[in-house]
């Protein structure tokens, strides 16, 4: 399986969204999907990282971060 568990908590409006993301994928085209789905706004987001206290880069593949379990990863304007 290709899949990523994930809670993606927006910091501003206190929502919070589980999805399973598809590792494979980078993380702007997930959210890209996610957005289509949901309707939240979050394809242009910034993305943080609050266990490893850093920002992401969003045009990588998920698969090259080390992510196990239950991810945690909060939205920023």
């Amino acid at each position: 399986m290709h899949r990523v568990s994930v809670r993606l908590k927006d910091v501003k409006d206190s929502w919070i969204v589980e999805a399973y993301f598809d590792e494979r994928l980078s993380l702007s085209e997930n959210l890209a999907i996610l957005e289509e789905l949901c309707g939240k706004k979050v394809k242009d987001r910034k993305v943080y990282d609050p266990n490893k206290r850093i920002f992401l880069d969003r045009n990588i593949p998920l698969k090259e971060f080390v992510l196990n379990g239950m991810v945690l990863l909060e939205l920023f304007n």
